[in-house]
């Protein structure tokens, strides 16, 4: 895969042009008014019937991979009794006098056993099963999961001299291009070619991340990089997730935090985290060894993860 040097290329340009046509072209046509997907094309769908939830992990400078990803709900039909779910286990695990309405379950304390799940003053096996509850919640109840991930020291070794800042902007945005790329994928196979997605993402997301995100998804900067991703061109541009994106606090969004268990284990996972083999299972519902996992020359990649059977070749989109 070509790393982001052109960038840096693309910058110097724009200094010397108004309008450099390699900066602003895009690889497809855009329509001018809506309804328009992330991609700038035209949607594809009449009925809003999934929410797409993403969250990251990995994108401090030490980590290996950098994993966007998340679930695909139907709203209409799992949002409110996911959420009594969630809450309710909330309820039942966390100590009385730190419970409230929406109490927050994330992944890595549990994992770890700090906060409110400090191992030194709350039962280890409590907080382990009610990991195992977290982690199988996606297969117990049908919920597709999608992820993007990059290997980050790999990306880094293809431009040593770029700043860290700007090293660890261009490969989360990439990933996150990539995660949606596997939520066109789901929505394609999977869904009813008269409905669409939306997508949400916390709010704390960079801009400039987004902005590399949705740019490269319109065929703009960054797509060069997107569509040397084995599979990706086939599900490009996007056709059935809406443009734009609802900005919500995780604390806010107990599906958010469904989204941040989801990327620990994937990251996990694909980092082959010893300690983490049984969580892999419950998680896949027993089927870990068909994960994909990232091989020598894969820098990057998407997938999806599905507990429900494809539409008939002749009816996906």
């Amino acid at each position: 895969m070509r790393p982001f040097t052109h960038l840096a290329a693309r910058k110097r340009a724009s200094r010397s042009t108004a309008k450099p046509p390699c900066y602003f072209g895009t690889r497809w046509a855009h329509v001018d008014s809506p309804p328009r997907s992330l991609s700038g094309v035209k949607l594809e769908g009449t009925k809003l019937s999934r929410h797409i939830y993403l969250d990251e992990s990995g994108i401090s400078q030490d980590r290996k991979i950098l994993v966007v990803g998340g679930v695909i709900i139907d709203p209409d039909r799992e949002f409110t009794a996911l959420e009594q779910y969630l809450d309710a286990l909330a309820k039942v695990y966390v100590p009385s006098e730190r419970y409230f309405p929406g109490f927050p379950l994330h992944t890595k304390d549990l994992f770890h056993g700090t906060d409110v799940w400090d191992k030194r003053t709350y039962p280890r096996e409590k907080s382990i099963e009610l990991l195992r509850e977290l982690v199988g919640l996606p297969a117990k109840i049908g919920l597709p999961v999608v992820w993007g991930y990059i290997k980050t020291p790999e990306f880094k070794s293809t431009n040593p001299d770029r700043k860290q800042h700007m090293h660890t902007a261009l490969n989360h945005g990439l990933a996150f291009s990539l995660c949606l790329v596997a939520a066109e994928q789901f929505m394609r196979n999977y869904v009813d070619p008269k409905e669409y997605a939306w997508l949400f993402v916390e709010k704390n997301h960079s801009e400039k991340v987004l902005e590399i995100a949705f740019r490269s998804l319109r065929g703009q900067y960054g797509s060069d990089e997107l569509l040397t991703v084995p599979g990706a061109v086939e599900y490009l541009p996007l056709k059935r997730i809406r443009e734009s994106a609802g900005m919500i606090a995780k604390r806010d969004s107990i599906v958010l935090q469904l989204a941040d268990m989801c990327v620990f284990i994937l990251r996990s996972f694909l980092e082959s985290r010893k300690g983490c083999e049984e969580l892999f299972e419950i998680f896949s519902r027993n089927t870990a060894a068909r994960l994909p996992k990232t091989g020598p020359d894969d820098i990057a990649g998407f997938h999806s993860m599905c507990f429900t059977d494809p539409l008939p070749k002749g009816v996906q989109s």
